[in-house]
């Protein structure tokens, strides 16, 4: 929760709902221990429910459950924001590593090594840019 917090930059102040999946039936919401959450993180309220559909938010799982923290459309927003940032910077190092590997003096001149990485951190920008474009398919 503490990492989701971090990733979405939600200030500590704002209270976030928990719901949870339980998969192991042994466990229960009656449980003391999920009194001890609160303590940890600031929540809201942690729901037993299951995650919709087309509900924006972070989800990790366990063993025994899947936790989902719905978040705002605001935050979406700020998602949104981040996203076109990211992919302007992977599009801009995009088109210099093409140019600088469709120049045949830089592959003549340059050491294979340095080559092969240029290549390879253009296959980690399609990579980016590909995922980019599947959180954009999911949440908009």
């Amino acid at each position: 929760l503490r990492n989701i917090r971090g990733d979405m930059n939600i200030p500590c102040r704002v209270m976030i709902d928990l719901w949870v999946e339980i998969t192991d039936l042994a466990i229960s919401m009656e449980d003391p221990l999920w009194a001890i959450l609160p303590a940890l993180v600031p929540l809201g309220k942690i729901e037993a429910k299951e995650r919709p559909a087309e509900s924006f938010g972070a989800a990790f799982a366990t063993s025994s459950a899947t936790f989902f923290v719905p978040l705002s459309d605001q935050l979406l927003a700020k998602e949104k924001k981040r996203w076109d940032k990211e992919e302007e910077k992977a599009l801009s190092l995009q088109k210099r590593l093409t140019e600088k590997l469709r120049n045949p003096q830089f592959l003549e001149n340059a050491p294979r090594n340095i080559v092969e990485e240029h290549q390879e951190m253009l296959k980690k920008v399609h990579v980016s840019l590909e995922e980019i474009e599947k959180k954009r398919k999911q949440w908009l």
